[in-house]
């Protein structure tokens, strides 16, 4: 797992331990395509530290079944899911969605009501 200035860069499939990968409390956003290829990874939980999540962060992880995406989420770049042809599961503001697009759709634009 490579991190700079609380920037999650990148993950590797050598980082996933049982289809989970844990993301240190100290980041606070998920660069572009940090996940990307991650094929292995099948759930994760980010932080309350992470803010954003980057354009094609997780793109092509096609065994993420399901995801939990914290408030502190104010931003979500396009094509972030791409590809995730497993995900099923996404918990949000501690409601349960099955569309991720829907999901993003309502992050991105709380955070156009708050500018």
């Amino acid at each position: 797992m490579k991190i700079k200035n609380n920037i999650l860069i990148k993950v590797y499939n050598s980082d996933i331990i049982d289809g989970i990968v844990l993301i240190p409390n100290s980041v606070t956003s998920i660069d572009s395509y940090a996940f990307n290829n991650c094929t292995t990874l099948t759930s994760i939980v980010i932080p309350n530290s992470v803010i954003s999540i980057g354009y094609g962060s997780f793109y092509n992880c096609t065994s993420l079944t399901s995801i939990v995406i914290p408030n502190s989420v104010i931003s979500i770049g396009s094509s972030a899911f791409h590809n995730c042809t497993s995900l099923t599961s996404i918990t949000y503001n501690g409601s349960k969605y099955s569309d991720i697009n829907e999901v993003i759709n309502i992050i991105n634009n709380s955070k156009a009501l708050l500018l």
